[in-house]
């Protein structure tokens, strides 16, 4: 091990009460206060502003035309940048008190590092933004907040980029330039705060600093970066075969072990994180630190510190208990609905075609998604793209052509070919099959005045009748259906979750890489349902299953199924400890 790591992890353990402490303050500040106060006034200001939700298809818009709006949001994100520098001086702050005085007063500590932001000058939340730009992205595996869950790349946009070999090398050239100044930064708020230094001279003395040192400070990260990877591994690895061992005893002894073993798994792996987080600020401080003086206690007053910690540990670990109960024996859990992305299952035929959708059919999907458009003859084609290039080979959108035309031409995917189909044969066929629909209305600016009106009229009786279902990303359809046709269910597409929308939807179809807990309570609270999208991964399965989402649509229902089948089946209590670990990593993953 790494002499600075193997020394900072000495310290840690000599002080973890403090440090549990520690986070567990800046937890709770965060938490009950900052992104409660964040939340209320970017939905206050979305309500005065009339403005039913704010995602990436709407937010140029407001920009652009709503000035007293978008003087709102950036009063919110200014408050969040605060928190997040104040997040930072009080870590950078308490983990230096502790190092060197073994003890500390929370709410002392909370006050003084509050009373410091007001006396820095402006330009230096200028240069803490790009220093957040430089060094959040690598500093992620050390640095967890919740300030920053919303900053993530939607997982469809990653993947269109990477598959262009272009882009691809782009995005990790972007990636390679910005650790290198990350690195070169990693001491401007060290030198900022503790230190006193005015912004530009921090980042240029942490510029200095790591001058020809560049590769000892990224194999100490490497390190510091495997060796929680390894302890979590082996923590988690050895519950499990203790768990497999405890589940081939009779009576109540599996659910009893599982039970503790999950607590302590959960514990573990919380002060593995801490101790990562602890011995990376530690890394990057300073040799000569302007400590404030807070009422720090002496060294013979460690003890009850480690009391205090230990029973909050304790009243968490009970709650944590109960919770764990619940969780392995299923009463938490809800299945979600299968749907079918496209009407396929896996490469089994070309989407949105019925032999697709009659080969879907074997599994049973609760509802299959398809998509249409309209055509020049104002009536509906089953298509997904806006141009058919990519499928039939024919660079012609589908409002350019009538019904007729478009059903003659051939599409290929996947080794498959099969004819365009209208909407009313895919429609036919379903309610032949009695399967059920969700049904993508896609949108362009050339569609007719009357599309939606022509859809209601045509289509509405046999949608309720078989209880289809349809969703969209254009609001203007959820606003045009719930207004003209109210009895239709309705979802409306989010491909991104700044903040709970504010509107007349039956439910929400949801990017998973967005996706939170408060959003579905929100939605539960409102007795709305929330689909998720695309869903491929069984692990990524296994998660939602326990975010208890109403639907997952998936290009893999057979595996979605058999994730299904095996949570029904009432694994063993070890593989739900596994279960878990996909949880957890779900949750790790929305709070960076």
């Amino acid at each position: 091990m790494n002499q600075s790591i193997r020394a900072s992890t000495k310290e840690f353990f000599h002080h973890w009460g403090s440090y549990v402490l520690l986070v567990l303050t800046m937890s709770l500040a965060l938490e009950w206060l900052v992104i409660p106060l964040a939340r209320f006034l970017t939905e206050y200001v979305l309500k005065v502003g009339r403005i039913p939700y704010l995602t990436i298809t709407n937010l140029p818009t407001i920009l652009i035309s709503h000035p007293f709006v978008t003087l709102g949001l950036l009063a919110v994100v200014f408050l969040i940048l605060i928190a997040l520098f104040w997040q930072f001086s009080f870590l950078l702050y308490g983990i230096s008190l502790i190092q060197k005085e073994g003890s500390l007063k929370p709410m002392a500590l909370i006050r003084y590092s509050v009373k410091e932001i007001f006396h820095l000058p402006k330009s230096t939340f200028f240069y803490f933004l790009i220093y957040g730009f430089l060094i959040l992205p690598f500093a992620n595996f050390f640095f967890q907040s919740v300030l920053l869950s919303k900053i993530k790349i939607p997982d469809f946009v990653l993947t269109f980029l990477i598959a262009k070999p272009l882009f691809a090398v782009l995005i990790f050239l972007f990636f390679l330039a910005m650790g290198y100044l990350g690195l070169r930064s990693l001491y401007f708020l060290p030198n900022l705060i503790l230190q006193k230094q005015p912004a530009r001279q921090a980042f240029f003395n942490s510029w200095q600093k790591s001058k020809g040192h560049l590769i000892k400070v990224f194999f100490r990260l490497f390190w510091l970066n495997l060796l929680t990877a390894i302890l979590t591994i082996v923590v988690i690895f050895c519950l499990y075969l203790l768990q497999l061992g405890l589940d081939q005893l009779p009576s109540y002894w599996p659910l009893a072990g599982a039970t503790v073993n999950l607590g302590i798994m959960e514990i573990a792996t919380q002060l593995i994180t801490l101790w990562a987080m602890v011995v990376f600020f530690q890394m990057i401080l300073p040799p000569k630190i302007l400590l404030p003086q807070l009422g720090t206690t002496t060294k013979k007053h460690r003890f009850p510190t480690r009391v205090l910690a230990g029973g909050v540990i304790f009243f968490i670990t009970i709650a944590v208990m109960i919770y764990n109960a619940l969780f392995l024996t299923g009463a938490m859990t809800t299945l979600p609905l299968t749907i079918s992305h496209r009407g396929v299952n896996g490469a089994n035929g070309v989407q949105n075609t019925i032999p697709a959708m009659a080969d879907t059919l074997k599994e049973k999907p609760d509802y299959i998604e398809m998509d249409i458009h309209e055509t020049a003859d104002q009536q509906f084609v089953v298509m997904h793209d806006e141009n058919l290039s990519a499928l039939a080979g024919v660079n012609k959108t589908p409002h350019e052509l009538t019904l007729a035309q478009l059903t003659a031409l051939t599409v290929r995917e996947n080794g498959h070919k099969a004819k365009i189909a209208s909407f009313d044969d895919y429609l036919s066929y379903a309610n032949q099959h009695k399967q059920k629909l969700l049904i993508e209305i896609k949108t362009t600016p050339h569609d007719s005045p009357v599309m939606l009106k022509n859809f209601i009229k045509k289509y509405q009786a046999t949608i309720l009748k078989n209880q289809h279902r349809i969703h969209s990303l254009d609001y203007r359809v959820i606003t045009g259906l719930k207004a003209q046709a109210p009895n239709l269910f309705v979802s409306f597409i989010l491909p991104y979750n700044f903040v709970y929308p504010n509107t007349k939807a039956n439910a929400y179809t949801m990017e998973q890489t967005t996706l939170d807990n408060n959003f579905i309570m929100h939605a539960q609270a409102l007795r709305k349902q929330v689909y998720i999208w695309t869903v491929n991964n069984s692990t990524e399965m296994d998660s939602l299953f326990f975010m208890d989402v109403d639907g997952i649509i998936t290009d893999d229902l057979s595996t979605l199924n058999a994730e299904i089948r095996s949570f029904k089946d009432s694994p063993s209590y070890a593989d739900r400890l596994l279960l878990y670990v996909t949880q957890l990593a779900s949750w790790n993953n929305q709070e960076n």
